[in-house]
C-alpha cells in the first residue's frame, strides 16, 4: 500500500516534465533550427510585393517538409496533447479515488453504527429492562428451535400481586420483583438452568436437565418454600409473598402446556402443578364458546333478568332498599347466577350488553314503585362513555333520582379516580347516592374511600362468612365500621345467614344488612 501511494505520488511529477519537454522541443524547432529561414522570410517583408510575400512563403514551408521538420513538430504537438490528456484522466481518477476512498470509510462507519444498533435492538426486544434477564421472547425463541435442548420448564406466578402495586405502588412493586429475580437466579445458580421473565410477575425456568416426575415435584416443592419463606424488604416496608408453579416435561408443547399447569395450581388453590394430559383445557375452551352462545340467546330471547334482594336497615328492621343482581334464565327454568357467566362475558366483548339490560330493567322495575334500588357498576362500566351516557339519561328522566342507589366494585381495578369521581360527582348533584362494594376484600384500599365521594361502605361478604369463629375478621369487620362511623359514613355487610351472625353484627352498630336470614333474592312482583 506504502508503495503504490509513492508511486501515485510522483506520477504528477512525471508528467508534468513531459509535457513540459515536449513544449521545449517544438520551441526549439521553431527556435533554434529556423531562426534564419524566417530571419530571410520576414527581412524586407514590408517591401514585398504580394507574389514575392507567397513565394517566399512556399519556399519555408518546402523547407520544413524538406528537412523533416514538420513531421517532427506534428509528433511533439500530438505527444504533447497525449500527454495533456493522460494528466486529465490522472487527476480525474486521483478525485474519484479519493472520492472512493471516503465513501467507503463513510459506509464502513454507518455499517459499525447499524450493527451496533441491531445490537440494541436485540437487547431491547430479547431482555428484560427491570431485571436484566431474558424475557419471553427469547424463551419462545429458544423453544420453538425444533432442536432446543429444553427437558422441562417450570412456570411461576405471584398471589395478588396487583394488589401489593395498588396498596404500596409500582416502585415498590418492581423492586420486588428485582428481589425475586435475584432470589431465583441464586437458587438456581447451576449451569443447566436459565431463568426468563415472562410478563409482569411471572417468571419461567427453563432446564436442560431431565428429571423424573419425583425428582421436580421435590423440586417444585423446594422452590415454593424458599420464595414463601423469604422475607422481601421494600423501603421501610417487608413482605411475605406466596407463588403458585406450573411444570411440564412435554418437549413438543412445552409453553402451552407449562401454562395449563399453572392454571390448575391456581384453579384448585395447590402451591405446585406438574401438566398431566387431564390439564388440556380443550373441553374447558369449548365449554366456554358453549357459554357465549347461550348468553347471546338469552339476551335475544329476553332470558336476561333480575332478582331483588331486600337491604334492611338495623335500626328498625325495615327495608331502605333493593339490590338489582343479574341472573340468566333457561328455557327450563334452571338459574344461572353471575359466577357462572359474567367473568366471560368480560371477555367475549358481550359484558356491556348485560350492563345495559340490567339498567334498562332496574329503572323500569322502579319507575312507579315506591322503592330505593340499588345497581352494581364496575370500573369499566363507568370509563364506558356509552353506558355512561345511558345512565346519565336515565337519571334524568327519573321521576324521584333519590331512589337511585350506585355500587362501586373494589374488586374491579380503578385505574383513573378522576374518572370515577367524575360520574360519582355528577349523579350525586341529581340526587343519586354512592357506595363501595366489597370493601375489606384482599389489600382493600382506603385510599379509595378518600378519593370518592361516599354515602356507604359495604363489607366484603368474605369476613362476614367466618365472622363468628375468626377472631381476624371479627377485629377487621369492627375496625372498618368505626372508621366509617368517623367519617360519617353508612356501613352495610353482606351474607348474614343466620341470627347468630345478626346478632353479633346488630352489637357492632352496622347501619345496613342483607342477607338470606332476611330475605333471599326473588324476582320482581
Amino acid at each position: 500500500m506504502t508503495r503504490n501511494r509513492t508511486i501515485y505520488s510522483l506520477l504528477p511529477l512525471a508528467l508534468i516534465l513531459l509535457i513540459g519537454y515536449d513544449l521545449y522541443m517544438t520551441h526549439q524547432i521553431f527556435s533554434a533550427h529556423n531562426n534564419k529561414m524566417w530571419q530571410e522570410l520576414l527581412s524586407g517583408f514590408g517591401r514585398m510585393d504580394t507574389e514575392t510575400i507567397f513565394s517566399r512563403l512556399r519556399a519555408a514551408w518546402s523547407e520544413l517538409e524538406t528537412g523533416g521538420r514538420f513531421a517532427l513538430i506534428a509528433t511533439y504537438l500530438f505527444s504533447f496533447l497525449f500527454f495533456m490528456a493522460l494528466a486529465v484522466l490522472f487527476f480525474r481518477q486521483l478525485s474519484v479515488t479519493g472520492h472512493l476512498g471516503r465513501l467507503k470509510e463513510e459506509l464502513d462507519k454507518r455499517k459499525n453504527e447499524v450493527a451496533k444498533l441491531q445490537k440494541e435492538l436485540s437487547m431491547h426486544i430479547y431482555t428484560d429492562p427491570l431485571t436484566g434477564i431474558p424475557n419471553g421472547n427469547a424463551l419462545k425463541k429458544r423453544v420453538e428451535r425444533p432442536d432446543h435442548d429444553i427437558e422441562f420448564l417450570v412456570h411461576t406466578d405471584i398471589d395478588a400481586f396487583h394488589e401489593i402495586n395498588e396498596l404500596y405502588g409500582d416502585n415498590t412493586g418492581d423492586e420486588l420483583l428485582q428481589q425475586l429475580a435475584d432470589l431465583l437466579k441464586t437458587h438456581f445458580n447451576k449451569p443447566h438452568f436459565d431463568l426468563y421473565r415472562l410478563r409482569s410477575d411471572e417468571f419461567v425456568i427453563a432446564s436442560t436437565k431431565g428429571l423424573n416426575r419425583i425428582e421436580l415435584d421435590h423440586e417444585l416443592s423446594l422452590l415454593v418454600s424458599v420464595v414463601n419463606n423469604h422475607r422481601f424488604v421494600a423501603g421501610s416496608d417487608s413482605f411475605h409473598i406466596a407463588v403458585r408453579a406450573g411444570a411440564s416435561m412435554e418437549r413438543d408443547n412445552l409453553l402451552a402446556t407449562v401454562g395449563m399447569a399453572l392454571k390448575c395450581a391456581k384453579k384448585s388453590y395447590r402451591n405446585y402443578c406438574i401438566y398431566a394430559p387431564q390439564h388440556d383445557l380443550t373441553e374447558q375452551y369449548r365449554s366456554n364458546l358453549s357459554w357465549i352462545r347461550q348468553i347471546k340467546r338469552a339476551l335475544e330471547e329476553d332470558r336476561v333478568i333480575l332478582h331483588y334482594q331486600p337491604i334492611v336497615r338495623v335500626s328498625d328492621n325495615s327495608i331502605n332498599a333493593y339490590e338489582c343482581l343479574v341472573r340468566i334464565v333457561d328455557n327450563d327454568g334452571t338459574i344461572h347466577y353471575p359466577v357462572e357467566f359474567l367473568e366471560l362475558a368480560k371477555r367475549s366483548k358481550i359484558y356491556f350488553d348485560i350492563t345495559m339490560r340490567v339498567l334498562d330493567q332496574a329503572f323500569a322495575s322502579f319507575h312507579d314503585h315506591p322503592g330505593h334500588f340499588s345497581i352494581n357498576l364496575s370500573y369499566d362500566d363507568i370509563a364506558n362513555g356509552n353506558i355512561m351516557g345511558f345512565i346519565i339519561e336515565k337519571v334524568r328522566r327519573f321521576p324521584e333520582p333519590h331512589r337511585i342507589h350506585f355500587e362501586i366494585l373494589e374488586c374491579d381495578k380503578i385505574k383513573n379516580y378522576e374518572t370515577v369521581r367524575r360520574f360519582t360527582d355528577k349523579v350525586r348533584r341529581m340526587g343519586c347516592s354512592i357506595s363501595l362494594d366489597d370493601f375489606g376484600s384482599g389489600y382493600s384500599n382506603f385510599e379509595h374511600i378518600l378519593k370518592l365521594d361516599l354515602d356507604m361502605l359495604k363489607i366484603d361478604g368474605s369476613l362476614i362468612k367466618n365472622i363468628l369463629t375468626d377472631q381476624n375478621s371479627r377485629l377487621i369487620v369492627e375496625t372498618i365500621i368505626r372508621f366509617a362511623q368517623k367519617l360519617d359514613l353508612d356501613t352495610c355487610v353482606e351474607f348474614v345467614s343466620d341470627k347468630a351472625t345478626y346478632d353479633l353484627l346488630k352489637s357492632m352498630e352496622v347501619t345496613y344488612m342483607q342477607g338470606f336470614y332476611l330475605s333471599k333474592p326473588k324476582p320482581y312482583h
